[in-house]
């Protein structure tokens, strides 16, 4: 029974990683659609520099995701 609750637990904890890292991957391509939409050049720059952040992030791409 243990075994059983340790590997759902596990299950879970995966679960909700990949559902974070997901969440974090679509928030950076809908802010890169919407940066060209942006009017001022202040708006751009903010958005491009929290994509440009974000990205730097550990995981947040799928090639670092993959290595989980």
């Amino acid at each position: 029974m243990e075994t059983l609750d340790a590997e759902f637990n596990d299950y879970l904890a995966r679960s909700y990683q990949e559902g974070v890292l997901a969440g974090f991957q679509m928030a950076i391509g809908m802010a890169e659609k919407v940066i060209p939409l942006l009017t001022s050049e202040e708006q751009r720059g903010a958005i491009t520099g929290l994509v440009e952040s974000l990205r730097k992030v550990p995981y947040l791409t799928s090639s670092e995701a993959d290595k989980c």
